[in-house]
């Protein structure tokens, strides 16, 4: 039985300028404003599925073919899908990575300074864009799109030339491109922002609950975003941007990743240490899966392959592996 029922689209006063003349910034609802972070809770179930050892806390996950990308402190390691007891090839990085997005054959890794693109075989190639970089997304153009929170800017780039700064009343920590468009996602102030990137400027920005967390595309042209302090699973249309659903979830959800071949979002569960997966190939979330974790389960993959789920523990825990 479903636990909730779909929420209706939210219309009136949901869509606010994103970088006005106002005094006061209008998706600003708190004076003392701060990113929702996850649960930390010990792992106290035994978590489904395999374990392998990361030697140390996991920040990110992501699956490009048959490669597992893994984030450390400082620390980016490749594992191989098809053996994942093998060691895996190891990257160093110059300092603490941004949020990980998939490359042609790669991944995208923010370090300080630089975008790092690293193909599956381990070879990296840096652009150098300096500040502190979040997040990246290479669009289809071949133009590099780089979030810088602490400067409240995007910088466009291609070839390596910075073509455009983009500033406004955003913090954007994660970037998302759906065809050409982009998206930056503002866990401080919960919203959601669309990037004009030809206006040169932020356009609307979305209220995304009540501390929103992490996000996804998914096949459908939409962004996902876990909300952690509402406990629920938000979704956004795109063009103009436009929230059209929010699912309750479990206690403090956090990561999120979207498996497009079953059509199935899984969302890490982080009060609770469990990973739960929905299908959302027909309207509203249904619950097909909710399995025991690892201890603050941060971050989770999917291998669209095999289905296999992949949840990093942001503790001491390391990677369990799901096969539902």
């Amino acid at each position: 039985m479903k636990t909730a029922r779909l929420a209706a689209a939210l219309l009136a006063g949901a869509l606010l300028a994103g970088c006005g003349s106002q005094d006061k910034d209008p998706l600003q609802v708190a004076n003392n404003a701060s990113a929702a972070k996850p649960a930390s809770v010990p792992m106290s179930t035994p978590a489904k599925g395999d374990r392998i050892d990361t030697g140390g806390a996991v920040l990110d996950t992501l699956v490009v073919d048959r490669t597992l990308f893994l984030t450390r402190a400082d620390t980016l390691l490749l594992y191989n899908l098809d053996d994942l007891t093998a060691q895996p090839r190891t990257v160093k990085l110059p300092g603490k990575p941004g949020k990980l997005s998939a490359a042609p054959s790669g991944a995208l890794v923010p370090v300080p300074g630089s975008v790092l693109t690293v193909s599956t075989s381990g070879r990296s190639a840096p652009t150098e864009v300096g500040g502190k970089p979040s997040s990246a997304v290479l669009l289809r153009d071949g133009r590099l799109v780089v979030a810088f929170p602490d400067k409240d800017s995007v910088g466009v780039f291609r070839d390596g030339k910075r073509l455009a700064n983009i500033t406004g009343k955003v913090r954007p920590e994660q970037l998302f491109a759906v065809g050409e468009e982009v998206l930056a996602l503002d866990p401080v102030r919960t919203a959601l922002y669309d990037v004009q990137l030809d206006k040169r400027s932020f356009g609307t920005g979305v209220r995304a609950g009540q501390g929103a967390a992490r996000g996804v595309t998914d096949s459908y042209g939409r962004v996902l975003v876990t909300d952690a302090r509402s406990n629920q699973l938000l979704a956004f249309a795109t063009g103009p941007v436009l929230m059209r659903q929010r699912f309750p979830v479990g206690k403090t959800p956090f990561g999120i990743a979207f498996d497009p071949t079953r059509k199935l979002i899984w969302v890490t569960v982080t009060g609770t240490n469990e990973v739960a997966g929905y299908a959302v190939g027909h309207g509203e979330p249904d619950l097909k899966y909710r399995f025991p974790t690892v201890g603050s389960p941060d971050s989770v993959a999917v291998d669209p392959r095999s289905g296999a789920v992949l949840v990093g523990s942001a503790a001491t825990d390391g990677l369990a592996v799901v096969r539902p």
